[in-house]
């Protein structure tokens, strides 16, 4: 849990949808992932595009700072222009960022965590 600056355990979301997301699936045996795939759940279409440009962002930045490591120099997240981001599409997308990787997870998590909590 020490990677992660919030302990998910602490959170809850009571979701409105029930979509099986699958992007943080690397790591479930190591995190509790279904605060984060609950939280997906419980904000609207709109915000799943926010979350998806904050990843980008942040992903941007720390990708100048790490760029030249073998293990992510070509990590990408691909920009979407396309209206509002569906669900199916936020986890295809992430699901080929993180591709099994347990850093690039906790990345993510981070990231989340970051959004719907931006004292952390």
């Amino acid at each position: 849990m020490n990677h992660l600056l919030l302990n998910p355990d602490d959170v809850s979301f009571t979701p409105d949808r029930d979509f099986k997301y699958t992007f943080l699936s690397c790591v479930e045996e190591h995190y509790p992932i279904q605060p984060f795939y609950d939280y997906m759940n419980y904000i609207d279409q709109h915000t799943i595009n926010n979350i998806y440009h904050h990843l980008l962002i942040r992903w941007s930045l720390l990708h100048k700072k790490i760029g030249t490591d073998k293990n992510y120099k070509h990590k990408k997240i691909i920009s979407y222009d396309r209206g509002t981001m569906d669900e199916s599409t936020f986890n295809e997308r992430l699901v080929q960022f993180v591709d099994m990787n347990k850093t690039l997870a906790i990345f993510v998590m981070n990231s989340l965590i970051q959004y719907f909590h931006p004292t952390k």
